[in-house]
């Protein structure tokens, strides 16, 4: 079995590296490089099992690399020539519609004889689509663009599900029918009901929680930002991602009420299948899914279940169906903590019952099964985590310091609301009213978890972030003191105490460097893409302007927060938001989230267009955040900062009727203007006696509309600031605007070239 798994490895190693190295015509050449030494004999004076070993090495590597380069070259390098082109599209949707604050989406099997191939994904702005199930043909007139380039760089974001194209309509696409073998998205479609019923009986606080649990459905959870927040800062986010968990536990409870083998097999592989197709067949699924599937096999064909081996052929049979899928941020988190809890889970156990058995602790009739049962949590979490965090800190730019806590605290209820809650959902489809009394009581437990989540999330230092230098270096030598312990190991066997202890204190160490939160004086603009936020330190205090940008990961608000927070700062004194256009506050939310904002400030009856205002003033009820309306001029200080902000100088849009912000930090002068135009410019140099600037961020994100000559002549800045993303399609900054700026002789900086940009405003 092992021999399976040393070439599923290699196969796995080939396509990854096919996939983030090389490219075609170099993966066919790498191919046969690595086929050589799988077929030339091997040097005999080596022992047998080695050469064996050799071999398959060579052969799954070259696997790895071949089928990769022919998957590019069937699949994904057709799709390049169809980049900017505009073309009717006839497809049929193979999954529910999505709808986003400021778009529409669907992924479509594109169906039509003349044109592309394969799986597309819709992104209408502005003309919304109709509401799509599985199976329903759309069609329509599209412009295509490469799914496997974004602002002119490589991505593999959407290849890694499949899809090469993406498509913008301009007017939308329209419902032509429905696919006549659309019976095979039944299981989708009895998921969307499922996921209905759970609305329908489980109170409204409740039921996303539920839909995420049971069925992986995430889309009402993800929409409250605190809750998804608190889940991932304390560690337990997994639980609501359909994963091996949820599976196991599927698989345990089955195993309680059928003893049988043969039976349990007959029953339980249909069942795990369901569960699969049930939950969108996603990566950590099918692998949890085909590993269980092994395990009830293995006693009827009378073998001994390998599970490391079966890891391997999931991951194998897994980019066999897409080498791109192993760009899956997902799966590599999956198959990680899969391999931490089959690698490290029991050894480390063994070592945290270790004293208690050598007194004779476990044989104890109550304590004993206390003591085993959370060795064996911790065992499981600290396996998980030592081979995921790496992943982890890398894409997501922190660790929760407590979640082994936390999995300690909620994974038995977790597994009691699973258990529940298909009980209670099989009942509603009979008797909706006694399910609905059962949901209600059963929603206590759901409301628990969230409350332990949101508890922990909020304990000192519950998110270590990557950006504090200090915690990037710890991490680093401990996984190095773990790498030393492992080499060294030798006869006496692996000591983890010895690098776990030092691990300890050189952590302590680093939160003592940062957790003094002394900041300094300074003007930082943050890279958040096309979007702007601004944070000013004076000492131990900070002020944030503007908190928004691109979505997803690089959320403005994440990114605010890791800066922060990484600086060892739990409270913001004050955040102003200019207007309420989405690039300047879209990441408000999630900054409440994960911080602590004494005061709000916005400009009064400020303009909604966006529809942001509803949400972010009901995340500042939750987090008790003072709001100010702000109808005339207020200033205030703060340590060395002293900051005036200017009540709405324009009229007409939102750009016109934001904040001005004029700020000095000892004898550095500033000023931001969001998205002002020249003639609120213009009536600010009216309205009051602008300083020499030491900077200014520039309005609109550099656009030829602000920027102008009354406010360059006027503040005379020693250096520009353009908060702006990478080839954004406003084709900012304007050439006109660049022009003025060299005019007048300032030295400019971009966040899409530099990145955080940081101006030193102390002595």
């Amino acid at each position: 079995m092992r021999k399976l798994l040393t070439a599923c490895l290699a196969f796995a190693a080939g396509a990854a590296l096919g996939v983030y190295v090389l490219s075609p015509p170099w993966l066919f050449l790498a191919g046969a490089l690595a086929l050589l030494p799988g077929v030339l004999p091997g040097r005999k004076s080596w022992p047998r099992r080695w050469r064996a070993r050799c071999r398959l090495l060579s052969l799954g590597l070259a696997a790895g690399f071949l089928w990769t380069g022919i998957y590019d070259l069937a699949f994904v390098r057709p799709a390049e020539r169809w980049d900017g082109v505009e073309v009717s599209i006839s497809g049929r949707a193979v999954a529910y519609s999505e709808h986003g604050a400021d778009y529409d989406s669907v992924v479509l099997r594109l169906t039509g004889e003349d044109g592309p191939k394969g799986l597309v994904r819709v992104y209408a702005y502005g003309a919304p689509l109709p509401e799509t199930a599985p199976g329903d043909i759309l069609e329509g007139t599209v412009t295509l663009r490469y799914a496997g380039t974004r602002h002119e760089e490589a991505t593999e974001f959407h290849l890694s599900d499949g899809v090469t194209l993406l498509a913008y309509p301009e007017e939308g696409l329209s419902r032509a029918g429905r696919w006549e073998h659309a019976w095979v998205y039944f299981p989708k479609v009895l998921a969307a009901r499922l996921a209905g019923t759970v609305a329908a009986l489980w109170p409204e606080d409740a039921a996303p929680l539920v839909q995420g649990i049971l069925l992986g459905v995430r889309g009402d959870l993800d929409a409250d930002i605190a809750a998804t927040d608190a889940l991932g800062v304390s560690g337990i986010y997994h639980v609501v991602s359909v994963s091996g968990f949820h599976v196991s536990v599927l698989a345990g409870m089955l195993g309680l009420l059928v003893q049988d083998e043969r039976r349990r097999a007959l029953l339980g592989l249909p069942l795990v299948g369901l569960f699969t197709l049930l939950t969108g067949a996603e990566a950590p699924v099918l692998r949890a899914a085909f590993m269980q599937a092994v395990l009830l096999l293995a006693p009827l064909a009378r073998r001994e279940e390998d599970s490391l081996t079966s890891l391997g052929a999931a991951l194998a049979l897994l980019l066999a169906h897409n080498p791109h899928a192993v760009a899956d941020v997902s799966l590599q988190l999956s198959f990680a903590a899969t391999a931490g809890i089959l690698l490290l889970a029991r050894p480390i156990t063994g070592w945290l019952l270790a004293p208690a058995r050598r007194r004779g602790l476990t044989r104890r009739r109550f304590l004993g099964p206390v003591l085993r049962d959370t060795a064996g949590v911790l065992g499981v979490s600290a396996g998980v985590h030592l081979l995921s965090a790496p992943l982890l800190a890398f894409y997501f730019g922190y660790l929760s310091l407590y979640s082994a806590l936390t999995n300690l605290a909620c994974l038995w209820l977790v597994s009691v609301v699973f258990v529940s809650g298909w009980a209670i959902l099989a009942l509603g489809l009979v008797l909706p009213g006694a399910a609905a009394a059962l949901a209600w009581a059963a929603a206590w437990p759901l409301r628990g978890i969230l409350f332990l989540a949101e508890g922990i999330a909020r304990l000192p230092y519950a998110a270590l972030y990557m950006s504090n230098p200090w915690i990037l270096a710890w991490m680093l030598l401990f996984y190095a003191m773990l790498a030393v312990a492992l080499l060294t190991a030798g006869r006496r066997g692996f000591r983890p105490w010895t690098p776990c202890g030092l691990g300890v204190i050189t952590l302590c160490a680093a939160l003592l460097f940062t957790g003094s939160g002394y900041l300094g004086e300074s003007v930082n603009v943050l890279d958040v893409g096309q979007g702007q936020c601004v944070v000013l330190t004076t000492g131990r205090d900070a002020v944030v302007v503007d908190c928004g940008g691109m979505g997803g990961e690089e959320n403005a608000g994440a990114a605010c927060a890791s800066f922060l927070g990484g600086r060892g700062v739990r409270e913001i004194s004050a955040l102003v938001l200019t207007h309420l256009h989405a690039d300047h506050c879209n990441g408000v939310e999630r900054l409440l989230a994960r911080m602590r904002v004494a005061q709000l400030y916005l400009p009064a009856d400020a303009d909604d267009s966006d529809g942001m205002l509803r949400r972010i003033l009901a995340a500042a009820v939750d987090q008790d955040t003072e709001v100010v309306y702000l109808g005339a001029d207020a200033a205030f200080s703060l340590g060395e900062l002293e900051l005036t902000l200017f009540a709405p100088l324009g009229e007409g849009e939102a750009n016109e009727r934001g904040l001005l912000c004029l700020g000095r930090i000892g004898a550095f002068d500033f000023l931001i203007t969001g998205d002002a135009d020249a003639a609120v410019e213009l009536a600010l140099t009216r309205h009051t006696d602008l300083p020499k600037l030491e900077l200014l961020v520039a309005g609109h994100h550099g656009s030829a509309t602000s920027t102008g000559h009354a406010l360059l002549s006027a503040g005379l800045p020693e250096a520009v600031a353009v908060s702006v993303g990478e080839h954004n399609s406003y084709g900012h900054p304007a050439e006109a605007t660049l022009e003025r700026l060299a005019l007048y002789d300032v030295r400019l900086y971009r966040t899409d070239l530099s990145g955080d940009l940081f101006f030193p405003a102390g002595g």
